[in-house]
């Protein structure tokens, strides 16, 4: 079994405005603006929301990529989560140098994580 990528037998419900992660049973997220609400330029630093609606999970290794409006790859950052419970939103940021030009999408990806078995 690999933490992360297998679906709980009961999972939350994801809250509204939250898509899917890539790679992820039941992980997702949304993205706003760092300074709060719609992004505006494409290149303020970003608060991306994270909701585990799965098992809970512990050693998470995530990606934010950022793709341009033709699709081309501009950004890739990694992220390291020591905890992440079940039904609980976590907030990372990504701060505005991280985008050397305006960003179109951003996605998320799970790279890997464990399961968290003393909760």
């Amino acid at each position: 079994m690999v933490a992360g990528r297998i679906r709980h037998p009961e999972p939350l419900p994801t809250p509204e405005k939250f898509e899917p992660c890539d790679d992820a049973a039941d992980l997702s997220f949304r993205c706003e603006s760092a300074w709060g609400g719609q992004r505006l330029l494409g290149t303020e630093g970003v608060s991306v929301v994270l909701f585990n609606g799965g098992y809970p999970l512990m050693d998470v290794a995530l990606k934010v990529s950022g793709e341009d409006k033709t699709g081309r790859e501009v950004c890739l950052v990694d992220y390291a989560l020591k905890d992440l419970p079940r039904g609980r939103e976590l907030t990372i940021e990504v701060p505005s140098y991280e985008f050397p030009e305006p960003v179109h999408t951003l996605r998320l990806s799970l790279v890997s994580a464990e399961f968290r078995l003393d909760t």
